[in-house]
């Protein structure tokens, strides 16, 4: 850059800032720690979650001549993130999310990775807001309220490992769940399990049968209350996605909008059969769909009819919720 003139040679700079995988970590209420990785642990504050391998590098790094730079410790599973790694020990308006969270160095190695800092830059940033309104330093607050603030991350969509939706709002789930057709292991009843993510065997996701304008429906015994709608949609989270600047990932990178998410659709809601209101989405490409209600409307049904899908032959719904 000697050849540059100063302002030249800023703009080249803006542009190339790196992204630094290490550096000081904070200490926390809770110290993630290398063993906990490998156990999968699941802790009862856990308000995020990671699955990459982790990286461990020495201390010289690139000068480091004659070492091998680093390795990677693979692990099957995933682990938990518990709320203390956000939380300062010693200053008590103090919040950390991203590359500086309480971990040990080779816990930090696979904490670092931008999916992972960002699942708890949202709980973190959540939990600022709720101890804010609530009047309370992140530590008390995670005390007394851990369980309201892991409720409202899955119900941003969120995924907490072990956790499920027991939000006594969701008025879904007073509901039964019926569809038009549903493939063997995944039945309407499956979008009030209250996982909106496949874990091992268990499917958590409706899937029809390929036919023309599929629905799932709610029932209620009795009429109830509603003034919003969501809907967790299938945009195919096993496919492969890699930041990278290889040509051999960039080659394999999927393109466009995942075939398995539904595109247009209808959500009806009905008062003994009749029509109390109804809107139609057209050309989604979001997995979570909010939709609310212009008033609140007293109803027994609420009904989503599928027209078209982004390419795939059968309509897929992970949750429905309703308030």
């Amino acid at each position: 850059g000697g050849n540059h003139g100063a302002e030249n040679y800023e703009l080249v700079w803006v542009g190339n800032l790196p992204g630094t995988r290490e550096s000081r970590r904070l200490l926390g209420k809770h110290i993630l720690t290398e063993q906990e990785i490998l156990a999968n642990s699941r802790h009862a504050d856990a308000v995020a979650y990671g699955g990459w391998p982790m990286d461990e590098h020495v201390a010289g790094g690139f000068w480091a001549k004659g070492q091998i730079p680093s390795r990677v410790r693979s692990f099957p599973g995933l682990y938990t993130i518990p709320y203390g790694c956000y939380c300062s020990s010693n200053i008590e308006n103090l919040m950390m999310a991203g590359r500086n969270i309480s971990a040990s160095k080779l816990a930090m190695g696979s904490t670092r990775v931008m999916g992972t800092c960002a699942v708890g830059g949202q709980a973190a940033g959540t939990a600022a807001a709720m101890a804010a309104l609530a009047g309370l330093t992140p530590a008390a607050f995670g005390k007394t309220h851990i369980r309201q603030l892991q409720q409202q991350l899955l119900k941003d969509d969120c995924y907490i490992p072990g956790l499920r939706n027991e939000d006594p709002a969701d008025l879904a789930r007073q509901a039964k769940a019926t569809a038009s057709s549903q493939m063997p292991g995944y039945g309407a009843e499956q979008v009030l399990s209250g996982i909106s993510r496949t874990e091992e065997d268990a499917a958590n996701l409706w899937r029809s049968a390929p036919e023309a304008a599929p629905w799932l429906r709610l029932q209620w015994d009795a009429p109830v209350l509603i003034g919003q709608v969501r809907l967790t949609l299938d945009p195919d989270l096993s496919e492969e996605r890699c930041i990278s600047v290889s040509k051999a990932f960039l080659e394999k990178e999927p393109l466009g909008v995942a075939q398995t998410l539904v595109k247009d659709y209808t959500v009806t809601a009905l008062l003994d059969g009749k029509a109390v209101w109804s809107t139609r989405v057209e050309a989604n490409h979001q997995r979570l769909n909010v939709l609310e209600l212009p008033e609140n409307v007293s109803v027994n049904e609420l009904k989503v009819e599928i027209f078209s899908t982004n390419g795939c032959p059968e309509a897929r719904i992970f949750e429905l919720r309703v308030y």
